[in-house]
């Protein structure tokens, strides 16, 4: 997965007992900085939960994204991809 120069936007957020899952709008940022298009809503599995309020609406970067593939066996082996990360953070906050 490649994020640099992605505009990660929160779309959603849901805490399923100990899981807790955030749906971020990718969108491609311009030279200029500017947002250059519509992007892809993407749902991101968080194995951390975080340590402020993630809010819709608000600019995230996820930490230590990584993909998980599988399949699921059923009259045809379907692919599955599934987005996960360690972590998600607003921008611009400081690991510890």
């Amino acid at each position: 997965m490649y994020f640099d120069d992605q505009f990660l936007m929160v779309s959603a957020v849901k805490t399923v007992g100990k899981a807790y899952w955030v749906w971020v709008r990718a969108m491609p940022v311009g030279a200029d900085g500017s947002i250059t298009g519509a992007g892809a809503e993407i749902e991101v599995a968080v194995e951390n939960t975080p340590e402020v309020e993630i809010v819709p609406g608000q600019r995230v970067e996820l930490v230590e994204p990584y993909l998980r593939a599988s399949e699921i066996l059923t009259r045809r082996r379907d692919p599955v991809l599934r987005f996960h990360a360690l972590g998600v953070r607003p921008v611009g906050q400081i690991a510890n």
